[in-house]
């Protein structure tokens, strides 16, 4: 219920980050109607980020995926960070550790929420 206080949102979104792509549904509320692209092929995006060396976000999906294979051959290789089907791995921790660490392309280890608190900008 919406209060004096309280504005109903324009819109309401949830992004969700699959094993191997990602989707989107939104719904506005002006309607009834739920846009959702979580099964339509045409418009998954692949779950892949690309991290600056500071950890802030360079890009995410099919860019992270192109602009990676161009790092690939040059000098910056060593100083990004590249992550694909990342999010299994929030499910092997063993030790109940909250601090899962995750292991980019190249093999260093980030904490999973930095990985997840960049994408907030998609």
């Amino acid at each position: 219920m919406v209060d004096k206080y309280t504005k109903e949102p324009y819109v309401i979104a949830a992004i969700n980050f699959g094993t191997t792509f990602t989707g989107y549904a939104f719904k506005c509320s002006s309607n009834d109607t739920i846009y959702c692209a979580v099964n339509k092929t045409e418009v998954r995006v692949p779950t892949c980020v690309l991290l600056n060396p500071n950890k802030t976000l360079r890009a995410f999906g099919k860019d992270a995926f192109e602009k990676y294979e161009a790092i690939m051959s040059s000098k910056e290789q060593t100083s990004h960070f590249y992550f694909r089907n990342f999010k299994m791995s929030l499910y092997k921790p063993e030790s109940g550790d909250v601090k899962v660490k995750i292991p980019d392309e190249g093999g260093k280890d980030t904490d999973a929420i930095e990985i997840f608190k960049s994408c907030w900008f998609i």
